[in-house]
């Protein structure tokens, strides 16, 4: 302790520590803050774009068809988006240690803590009409920079044999149905042979498709209701049920 207090007077002896003015302080302070609550809610946003764009494609639906399938989803998070997570998550980061004196928490308990929170009021936002409504505007106003972060991140056939849909039921048949997705395609899914044994959705249901391709056919193995998870706006209101495949109801 002695040799730090000689330091520090030698620093003062030699004018290499100076006072900052109170204003100074309280505006670096003030802007800091600022900085911080700004980044956390672009932190909050981008976290629930992610959550949003893995929902309305069906990725986020992928645990529920088995363990497996985590790893497909886990490689659907948009890059562009989750490397701009990391980097908000680390400025949060650094603001808030920089300028909260009194904060003496592990920066790995800070960080836990941030990406908790955001979590949290990602998932929040995401049950808001936000994201739904940005989306028509950027393309009603051919703002193609920002429609297109809502398109779908893995194109459909790139991982052929574990591939997912979500869309809305427009018709059924006997072998096949048809499903309107978010990104205002229709695609032709055929029902293969344990989908055929339980009864086929209805038309104008939201669901979520697990299959594989085949011979360039999209073959369902599982079907589920999407409504499990309400994120976004929704369709249309629709019943709450589960259906095909496996599924316990």
């Amino acid at each position: 302790m002695t040799n730090i207090k000689t330091n520090i007077l030698q620093f003062v002896e030699k004018n290499k520590i100076s006072m900052i003015p109170r204003w100074k302080f309280v505006l670096y302070s003030l802007l800091g803050v600022t900085l911080a609550i700004f980044a956390f809610v672009a932190l909050t946003f981008f976290g629930s774009l992610i959550i949003f764009v893995l929902a309305k494609h069906g990725f986020l639906y992928l645990p529920l068809f088995g363990l497996g399938e985590i790893m497909h989803g886990i490689l659907a998070i948009p890059l562009t988006l989750f490397i701009l997570t990391i980097v908000l998550i680390t400025i949060v980061e650094i603001l808030v240690h920089k300028y909260s004196f009194s904060f003496k928490k592990p920066v790995i308990v800070t960080l836990l803590t941030l990406t908790l929170l955001s979590l949290v009021f990602s998932f929040l936002l995401t049950l808001t009409p936000m994201h739904g409504g940005i989306r028509r505007y950027a393309e009603e106003n051919h703002m193609g920079f920002i429609s297109r972060e809502y398109n779908r991140p893995i194109p459909l056939k790139e991982f052929g044999n574990m591939t997912v849909l979500r869309g809305m039921i427009i018709s059924t048949s006997l072998d096949e149905v048809i499903i309107k997705t978010f990104d205002n395609t229709m695609e032709v899914v055929y029902a293969s042979t344990s989908i055929k044994e339980n009864p086929l959705p209805e038309v104008g249901e939201d669901v979520v498709i697990f299959g594989s391709i085949i011979d360039d056919k999209f073959e369902a193995i599982q079907i589920r209701d999407a409504d499990i998870f309400p994120f976004g706006e929704y369709m249309e209101k629709r019943r709450g049920r589960m259906m095909g495949g496996n599924v316990v109801k």
